[in-house]
């Protein structure tokens, strides 16, 4: 139900309109945070008594890294890359951190319809060979990643589910965010 999702295209201005339409028949709307079904009440497009709050479950696997003693010097951003995720935050982020601290590098473990445009905006600020692009990862790979990874930024202004935050969070991989709903 956000104005900057309707936006995005006519694709997802049609589901916007067609979940507005279906949401209203639903027995039950899980939501994974209390901010987030309270403003969809205060919006009057759900009924408080059919809210559910419910988090997105984890599962780690067997596999599961135990997290480093010393973290590396490096910043993450672990997700799809696309305009809603704060990508120009992230970049001025870096830029400014990299300015103070020359050692640090970024991880960058995702895709999505923006990726293109993230590398073009990042290689404009930052030296490439402090860039590492994985692209998206499997289980296992991603496992491995958090272990390069010595702090998860993340600058999206809402979360929806949080995942790349908890994960961090589960493998001793600290999480800086700008403030998020």
């Amino acid at each position: 139900f956000s104005k900057e999702w309707k936006i995005q295209g006519i694709l997802s201005l049609i589901k916007s309109m067609l979940a507005t339409h279906s949401i209203k028949k639903a027995d039950q709307i899980r939501f994974v945070s209390i901010s987030m079904a309270r403003e969809a009440i205060q919006k009057r497009l759900v009924d408080g008594e059919k809210v559910v709050i419910a988090p997105v479950p984890i599962t780690l696997t067997e596999t599961s890294s135990t997290p480093p003693q010393k973290h590396p010097r490096s910043i993450g951003f672990v997700g799809r890359i696309q305009k809603e995720r704060g990508l120009v935050e992230f970049c001025k982020f870096a830029k400014r951190l990299l300015s103070i601290d020359p050692a640090v590098s970024l991880i960058i473990v995702g895709d999505g319809k923006e990726r293109r445009n993230f590398e073009d905006l990042l290689m404009k600020s930052i030296l490439g060979d402090r860039i590492e692009f994985t692209g998206h990862l499997e289980s296992e790979d991603l496992e491995l990643a958090w272990n390069k990874i010595g702090i998860l930024v993340s600058t999206a202004p809402s979360e929806s589910y949080g995942r790349a935050l908890r994960e961090a969070l589960m493998h001793g991989v600290p999480v800086w965010s700008t403030r998020t709903r």
